[in-house]
């Protein structure tokens, strides 16, 4: 079972995925340039993206 601190920890660490990954597509403006400056390969990237609720308009 889950403690109420690990779920908290997890939201937390997805929030900051999400801010990273959001200010990075912005300065980049090109999702490929913006996965390598992340570390990630495209394709990982648009999924993290679908995950965390992040599609680019």
């Amino acid at each position: 079972m889950e403690s109420i601190h690990n779920i908290a920890l997890k939201e937390s660490l997805r929030a900051v995925e999400k801010e990273q990954i959001v200010e990075m597509i912005e300065q980049a403006k090109i999702i490929r340039s913006a996965a390598l400056h992340l570390g990630l390969d495209h394709a990982s990237l648009i999924r993290k993206m679908k995950c965390l609720g992040n599609q680019k308009k």
